[in-house]
């Protein structure tokens, strides 16, 4: 299984350590797994503890949700490692950060940006969430 599980609502979670030249220290993060999201977000939550200097960014990005809520944030390259049975898979990915400051308590998300390299296998019932192909990518 990945490392994650399920929250009391029985939303699949996976627990990824982040990192980017933006950060000034690499950081854990609890993603919602959310396999009709395009973009991988991290939200107000989490946001903070990574030491992003928000004032270098010029403009936001929007990231349209579900039921049309809208998430301003800040694109960024970003390092994503998940581990899956003792094995660390670490993917390059374009993520969206979004400033600590912003009021916004949705969870973070993990989009295809992530997951369109895995395929993935949820089972509620044991609680598991595994790949159907783990596949190490590197950057372009």
């Amino acid at each position: 299984m990945i490392q994650g599980g399920f929250d009391a609502r029985g939303r699949p979670l996976v627990r990824a350590e982040v990192n980017s030249r933006f950060f000034q220290a690499p950081g854990s993060v609890a993603f919602l797994v959310d396999t009709g999201a395009f973009n991988t977000i991290i939200m107000p939550g989490d946001s903070g503890k990574f030491g992003v200097d928000f004032l270098q960014f010029t403009a936001p990005a929007q990231s349209i949700q579900i039921g049309g809520g809208i998430v301003y944030g800040y694109p960024i390259g970003a390092e994503i490692e998940l581990t899956y049975q003792g094995v660390v898979y670490t993917y390059y990915a374009d993520i969206i950060i979004v400033d600590p400051l912003r009021k916004n308590t949705h969870s973070n998300i993990l989009g295809q940006t992530v997951w369109s390299r895995w395929g993935l296998h949820l089972n509620p019932s044991l609680f598991e969430i595994d790949p159907l192909k783990p596949d190490l990518k590197t950057p372009p």
